[in-house]
């Protein structure tokens, strides 16, 4: 997690992303991965980026009955769809 982190701080996003796919793959059911990936990305100034790990996230969440993280991920997903 913290290094896909710091890959987006040292302008990797494409890295970053990489990553952050790796570690969801590796752990689909961690809500925490899809919401850090998401905040990285929107931190990152990557709004494309954050909103494909919000819509993966949203999925997910939708697919598990967390209601939590189907919010967070939508509004989020909001956020970086107006970064575009």
């Amino acid at each position: 997690l913290r290094a896909a982190q710091l890959l987006a701080k040292t302008g990797d996003a494409d890295g970053a992303a990489v990553a952050f796919d790796d570690l969801i793959a590796r752990n689909p059911d961690e809500p925490k991965f899809f919401v850090t990936a998401i905040e990285t990305m929107l931190s990152a100034k990557q709004g494309a980026k954050a909103a494909a790990f919000a819509d993966r996230g949203s999925a997910k969440a939708k697919e598990t009955g967390n209601r939590d993280l189907e919010a967070a991920c939508q509004e989020m997903g909001e956020a970086a769809r107006k970064m575009k």
